[in-house]
């Protein structure tokens, strides 16, 4: 049976409080600008290089903590629900509500009677974490010292609003943004009154049980006299508890970027990426994803680069919530490389002044014995040309020509040429490769392949890619002669030569200057289209 004192005892054990409270120090809270100031979102966030919010990734595993809520942006039910159930003389007391005091002292209790400035209090009270002591009247009196400290510099509604971003709601869910959006995926400012009775009751205690949760909110909105049916709340409450919760990031238009540049501690930072280029070009790859649903092409990856600054502007390593693998980042992932290859390799014939543009190179069978045995090369279509430029050669992508070229200019004057125009993933030994690296045998990345082609555009300069704004971009170094990188830009940009592979009439050919390469890895498993302007690599 509870125990109760007598009314003397009661005035007795008050008086004590009162004692302790208003004659021994109080704490020096912390401001409320102070608080707001330190207070620090779960989630970091990437802005583009005009700032403009790019993405949003989770960065602390422990605790889910959204934006800071603003007291005029969470509803009236919400908040009148709060302090009905955990303070109803709020705005009437000093910190201390000395009714409820004495009520829960009548009691015998050392438990209850706690106003939301005691529980903001012990939030943010700076002697919390000097030395841990168990719950009971010392504990009280404390809270009750510090709420009365802090209600002497702070403002009701800003105590309120702190309560409300501090609190813990559900599990990991922590203040008012994170629970309002992961539980009933809206903003504080949509919450209505069942809502509120429901995030309500999990104050008490954050992890209860759903049965638990629910009484405790039919308790509190029958307090409401709003009508709502017992087994209406009950069925609320127990779905919000019981489903696991789910926050949808506000922009999530750039995942691995963020993921790479958003490490640990970094809250936000800004990177190259242009926000409008960064939506046109996933919108595009989704688009065509779309087209060619029925055509076995899954995913796609997309980079745009500026060709002076070597800034990246779109980095779309996939195509989003469509993708089969979201994760996966189709930019850094090796992939065999084609016909993308072979502008490095009539751009290195040239330079050795092996070929010229105009140069003749059959374009019939042709067998040439290895070690492995004999490499029998073959057209994409199967068909032959005979004798062609090495403009045509090279601008409608034929295959027999290039490993021709590959034969003057020596597989291992290519693979190093290949290295020094920054494809990191090219094995060291030619032999390796054999003559098939003339078809892009070799295993590249959408990353290396971009620099590369930038540094044609920017006649045969190499700088490297970066995702930072303003970041140095080191010493250029020159990976193709001038003259060389010139003509293989206008072989490239020719549509006349392309012509007997894609006819004169393609998407390839723009309306404004445009050099296009495009590769195709063996068995068709991947196609590749890299081009470039004055401005742009893409």
């Amino acid at each position: 049976m509870k125990r109760y004192l007598s009314a003397g005892a009661a005035a007795i054990a008050l008086a004590a409080a009162l004692f302790l409270i208003y004659f021994m120090g109080r704490p020096v809270m912390p401001s409320y600008e102070n608080v707001r100031s330190g207070y620090t979102s779960s989630e970091a966030r990437l802005y583009d290089r005009n700032g403009m919010l790019i993405h949003e990734i989770r960065r602390d595993e422990k605790v889910r903590r959204l934006d800071w809520v603003e007291i005029g942006s969470v509803s009236e039910a919400m908040k009148n629900t709060l302090i009905l159930t955990e303070d109803r003389r709020f705005y009437s007391h000093s910190g201390v509500d000395w009714l409820a005091v004495a009520g829960s002292v009548l009691k015998g209790g050392s438990r209850g009677a706690s106003t939301i400035s005691m529980q903001m209090a012990s939030f943010i009270n700076p002697e919390k974490s000097k030395k841990k002591t168990r719950r009971g009247i010392s504990q009280k009196l404390r809270q009750m010292k510090a709420a009365l400290s802090l209600e002497k510099t702070w403002r009701k509604d800003q105590i309120l609003e702190a309560y409300l971003n501090l609190a813990g709601f559900r599990g990991e869910l922590n203040g008012i943004g994170a629970a309002s959006a992961g539980i009933f995926m809206k903003e504080p400012s949509g919450i209505n009154i069942k809502e509120a009775a429901v995030l309500c009751a999990m104050l008490p205690g954050s992890k209860a049980v759903p049965k638990v949760i629910a009484d405790r909110a039919y308790r509190i909105v029958s307090l409401t006299g709003t009508g709502v049916y017992k087994d209406e709340i009950r069925e609320l409450a127990i779905q919000a508890v019981s489903r696991p919760y789910y926050i949808k990031p506000g922009v999530a238009l750039a995942p691995h970027v963020a993921r790479e540049l958003l490490k640990k501690g970094v809250n936000s930072t800004r990177c190259s990426l242009d926000k409008n280029i960064q939506e046109y070009a996933l919108s595009s790859l989704q688009n065509r994803l779309n087209e060619l649903s029925g055509r076995n092409v899954k995913d796609g990856a997309i980079i745009v680069a500026d060709n002076k600054t070597g800034e990246i502007l779109a980095y779309v390593g996939n195509s989003g919530t469509g993708s089969s693998a979201r994760y996966v980042d189709g930019v850094k992932a090796q992939r065999q490389a084609g016909s993308t290859l072979k502008p490095f390799l009539y751009g290195l014939a040239i330079e050795k002044r092996l070929i010229t543009a105009a140069s003749l190179i059959d374009d019939t069978p042709h067998d040439i014995p290895t070690n492995a045995g004999i490499y029998i090369p073959e057209n994409y279509s199967n068909s032959y040309m005979g004798q062609v430029s090495a403009r045509t050669a090279l601008a409608s992508s034929l295959n027999i020509p290039a490993v021709r070229v590959l034969e003057l200019a020596g597989k291992e004057d290519f693979t190093e040429r290949l290295r020094l125009s920054g494809f990191s993933t090219i094995n060291d030994d030619a032999e390796y490769y054999g003559y098939s690296i003339a078809l892009g045998s070799a295993d590249i990345t959408l990353y290396d392949l971009t620099a590369a082609y930038m540094a044609i555009a920017n006649a045969g300069f190499y700088i490297q890619l970066k995702l930072i704004s303003g970041e140095p971009s080191g010493p250029a170094k020159r990976i193709m002669d001038e003259r060389a990188a010139y003509i293989i830009t206008d072989i490239l940009s020719d549509r006349q030569a392309r012509s007997p592979t894609f006819a004169l009439e393609n998407v390839l050919a723009t309306r404004f200057f445009s050099a296009v390469k495009t590769g195709t890895s063996k068995d068709m498993r991947d196609n590749w289209c890299i081009g470039f302007t004055k401005k742009y690599t893409v």
